[in-house]
């Protein structure tokens, strides 16, 4: 994560910092994960980008230097 996204609470800064969204759940007294996910759900973005990156390193190798192959 290259810059720190606007995090105006406690849990939405516990997420990006990849706590596990049922911990977040429980610390807030959420009754359901889907309550927690959409209240937070600002803060989807940046995991998504992240998830994407990881998943093209796994898939074709990218070893930082932007030269992985695409398919």
């Amino acid at each position: 994560m290259s810059a720190m996204p606007d995090c105006t609470t406690a849990a939405s800064l516990l997420l990006l910092l990849k706590g596990p969204p049922r911990v977040v759940m429980e610390i807030l007294g959420h009754s359901t994960y889907q309550l927690t996910m959409n209240t937070y759900s600002h803060v989807v973005p940046e995991l998504n980008d992240e998830a994407a990156g990881l998943m093209a390193t796994a898939l074709w190798g990218d070893d930082g230097d932007g030269s992985a192959p695409r398919r």
